[in-house]
């Protein structure tokens, strides 16, 4: 196990220091928590909202593509769809689906795809070019599942057939834990700081006030559908107040 006073490095991206807010326009992070999508709001005009925010070349740009990016991600068929409720929990069946979409955005587009999974069946975990499993903070591997499974027999760990490794790796954690020395890890870390190279500079592609403007619109659309709940709304909220200040 490495100490805690002996963990350190850098965050890279490319061999590129990480600037939290530059690298958030270029990369995309998508929560499970689908509470930042409004459920009102269709599959087709969530994505030409967020291309609006996101994209230079003003409407007629975000527009082309978002039907560009629907089509890649198999989403044609449900454009016109409101998003609605709570769609975090998958089937496997759907979750294998979701992730061999995934590998071929991957693969076809040449984009990077890092993600968080429990609990994940073997045909998915296959479909990863690299796992990295972590305890307490320190990376006990970084691979493919034929160089972990490798590893694993290694150590000396007998793995049954059918067996899947992730999870077995994940019971049999401790086995996979190696000392490493100070020198190697500063090593490690020279070598990252000589290949970094400068950010490029990046710039915002839409205006402030057209920010504010593309919010607007995009809270409006999804108060003004259902006019009966935004009514509800807006009574329930005035009885609150009247009944607070009465009481007052």
């Amino acid at each position: 196990m490495i100490p805690q006073n002996r963990v350190s490095g850098s965050v890279l991206a490319n061999e590129r220091p990480v600037n939290a807010q530059q690298f958030r326009r270029l990369s995309g992070y998508v929560s499970q928590d689908n509470e930042v999508l409004l459920p009102l709001l269709t599959v087709e005009e969530t994505l030409m909202y967020s291309a609006r925010l996101r994209l230079h070349g003003g409407f007629n740009m975000a527009k082309a593509r978002v039907i560009e990016l629907m089509h890649e991600l198999e989403l044609d068929y449900v454009a016109n769809s409101r998003i609605g409720g709570d769609s975090s929990r998958l089937d496997s069946a759907s979750a294998l689906n979701v992730a061999l979409l995934l590998k071929s955005v991957a693969v076809g587009l040449g984009k990077t795809i890092v993600l968080t999974i429990h609990q994940a069946g073997y045909q998915i975990l296959e479909l990863f070019c690299q796992t990295l499993l972590l305890l307490k903070g320190t990376v006990l591997h970084r691979g493919s599942l034929n160089l972990l499974e490798h590893r694993l027999r290694f150590a000396g760990q007998v793995i049954f057939q059918h067996v899947n490794v992730m999870e077995f790796a994940i019971e049999v954690a401790q086995a996979l834990v190696t000392d490493t020395k100070e020198s190697e890890t500063q090593s490690v870390m020279e070598e990252e700081i000589t290949n970094v190279r400068a950010n490029p500079e990046t710039s915002y592609c839409t205006a402030p006030i057209m920010e504010v403007i593309i919010l607007i619109q995009r809270f409006s659309k999804n108060i003004f559908r259902t006019k009966q709940l935004f009514a509800a709304r807006i009574f329930l909220s005035a009885l609150a107040d009247f009944v607070y200040e009465f009481k007052q």
